[in-house]
């Protein structure tokens, strides 16, 4: 995109003094009364007498979906009807022709040049980079919404955020531990349940039941099958991840 803009491009203000070229106020519009120093420096401004043949800005570094310059062109925009209305109250109030002069100014003050794809940051201070051109010559801004601002937030924290990288070598050993130690309950389970079947007296019968109800080893072995196949499959399968 060009940043190099010809006279038809140029923003005019009309007044009793005739028309004239916005960017030639940018003394007042700077003033401490108003913006105070919010506008880029033009890199180049050629003349011809008292015409302006061309205007070119340099490229600025703009972020126009950050939270932080959408806010400043918010700000902006507010100070913007802060200061007509303020001009309003003193043209009602004063006959100071330089207040005249800057109702003229401000009225002519677009908008557009305040919208976030037109600011831009330096040293934490804000800046309207092309400032004096028609909305035209600059191009239309296209808002967006509140989803895409915090998706592309939620992205650049997650890019900015360090990862910590896992060791491969110290995950396989903990990864073949919960392994062995899966097997060495499957197998202690497995084996000590089948010799209750196999112990050669009766399963039922080894517990105490039908002779003598009484808490035997038996029991004792049963659960501690019942506690070793489960814990065993747990294992296995977390040794698997």
């Amino acid at each position: 995109m060009s940043f190099r803009y010809h006279e038809r491009d140029l923003t005019l203000v009309e007044g009793h003094f005739g028309k004239r070229y916005f960017v030639d106020f940018a003394d007042i519009i700077q003033n401490d009364m108003y913006f105070g120093d919010v506008l880029s420096d033009p890199r180049e401004i050629k003349r011809n007498g008292k015409n302006i043949t061309l205007i070119e800005f340099k490229k600025e570094t703009v972020f126009p979906k950050t939270a932080k310059v959408i806010e400043a062109s918010k700000n902006l925009k507010e100070k913007l009807k802060f200061i007509k209305a303020e001009i309003d109250y003193k043209m009602q109030t004063q006959s100071d022709p330089n207040i005249k002069q800057a109702q003229l100014i401000f009225n002519t003050f677009e908008e557009r040049w305040l919208e976030p794809d037109n600011i831009y940051f330096n040293n934490d201070r804000t800046y309207i980079w092309r400032w004096g051109i028609r909305p035209a010559a600059i191009g239309e801004f296209v808002p967006f919404d509140g989803k895409e601002i915090k998706e592309n937030m939620y992205q650049r924290v997650v890019k900015d955020t360090p990862i910590q990288k896992t060791n491969s070598k110290d995950s396989n050993i903990y990864f073949s531990a919960y392994r062995i130690l899966s097997y060495i309950f499957l197998v202690c389970g497995t084996i000590n349940f089948l010799l209750l079947f196999f112990n050669g007296v009766g399963f039922i019968e080894s517990f105490g039941i039908i002779y003598d109800i009484v808490f035997s080893i038996q029991w004792m072995r049963l659960l501690f099958s019942l506690i070793c196949l489960p814990l065993g499959i747990i294992l296995y399968k977390n040794s698997g991840k």
